[in-house]
C-alpha cells in the first residue's frame, strides 16, 4: 500500500470516528435520561415522522442504536490501529534486481 493511500485511509478513519463520537454524544445528551439532568424537563422525546402505532421512540431503542454505532466505531478504531502500525518498506517501489557490475562496452 502506498504511503498516500495509508495516510488517506487514516484520515478517513479519524473523520469517521469523530462523527461516531459526536452522534453518540448527541443521542445520549438529548434523548437519554441522566442523573445530572438540569431541571425537571428530562430527556427530549424522539418521534417518528410518518404514521406509526407508537410514534414516540422508547429509550431502549435509542440505546440499541447507540450500541450499534459503538460497534461500528470500535471496528473503525481497530482499522485505524492497524493502519497506523503498517510498516513502510524502504525503497518499496524500486526494482528488486540485484545491482551487479556493469559490463564494459565491447570496444
Amino acid at each position: 500500500m502506498k504511503i498516500e493511500a495509508v495516510i488517506g485511509a487514516i484520515t478517513d478513519a479519524q473523520h469517521k470516528l469523530a462523527v461516531y463520537d459526536e452522534v453518540i454524544n448527541f443521542l445520549s445528551d438529548c434523548y437519554l435520561s441522566s442523573d445530572t439532568d438540569d431541571g425537571d424537563e428530562g430527556p427530549e422525546t424522539l418521534t417518528v415522522n410518518e404514521p406509526c402505532l407508537v410514534p414516540e421512540v422508547p429509550q431502549t431503542v435509542i440505546d440499541i442504536v447507540i450500541e450499534e454505532i459503538v460497534s461500528l466505531r470500535d471496528k473503525d478504531c481497530a482499522e485505524l490501529t492497524r493502519l497506523r502500525s503498517l510498516e513502510i518498506a524502504t525503497n518499496a517501489g524500486r526494482s528488486k534486481k540485484p545491482r551487479g557490475k556493469r559490463k564494459p562496452s565491447g570496444n
